[in-house]
């Protein structure tokens, strides 16, 4: 019996093991968070190399958010988004994550509140001696016809931070095979 079953393959992907990704990422704006100086850069310490936000979240909000864009030529063929978001294991860290990206042009935003995670209840994750709090993020959507960029948006719910915040292993993934 032949199954129908869809299967997804990887389309895209970025490990940021190379320092010179980070020219394709662009600080794409803010809503009542900051970035600091630089907005983005590269940091070799968490994985096999990170692309490094800046941010000072003030905490007193539930929409605090930073977001990140990068060129992907193969995004409107694909239905699955997954990436790794880390932040230093600090003492006293408390709120929530909310996650989400958005498909542009056309400004369509996806996985909003499908990830949404309490910093304290993150697994942690150690690279090279220091602890990480680790947030996988994984959003399904539709196909888009014609979006080309793809805005990583880390919101902070009443999140309390001012520091880096790292985005690894973005992976695009597209449907072959079934209905």
């Amino acid at each position: 019996m032949a199954s129908n079953e869809a299967r997804y393959v990887l389309a895209e992907e970025v490990d940021f093991s190379s320092p010179e990704e980070v020219k394709n990422w662009w600080n794409s704006g803010t809503w009542q968070a900051e970035f600091g100086s630089p907005d983005i850069e590269w940091n070799g310490e968490v994985g096999n190399g990170a692309l490094q936000l800046n941010v000072k979240l003030p905490g007193k909000s539930d929409w605090e958010e930073v977001r990140v864009a990068r060129k992907f030529e193969r995004l409107s063929e694909c239905e699955i988004l997954e990436y790794d978001i880390y932040i230093p294991n600090v003492e006293g860290l408390k709120g929530r994550l909310r996650p989400y990206a958005v498909l542009n042009p056309g400004w369509v935003k996806i996985g909003l509140d499908m990830n949404n995670a309490n910093v304290e209840s993150a697994e942690i994750i150690t690279f090279g001696g220091k602890e990480y709090r680790r947030f996988h993020v994984r959003i399904e959507f539709d196909r888009t016809a014609g979006v080309k960029e793809l805005h990583i948006g880390v919101v902070g719910d009443h999140l309390r931070y001012d520091g880096p915040i790292f985005i690894d292993n973005v992976r695009l993934y597209k449907r072959t095979g079934g209905m």
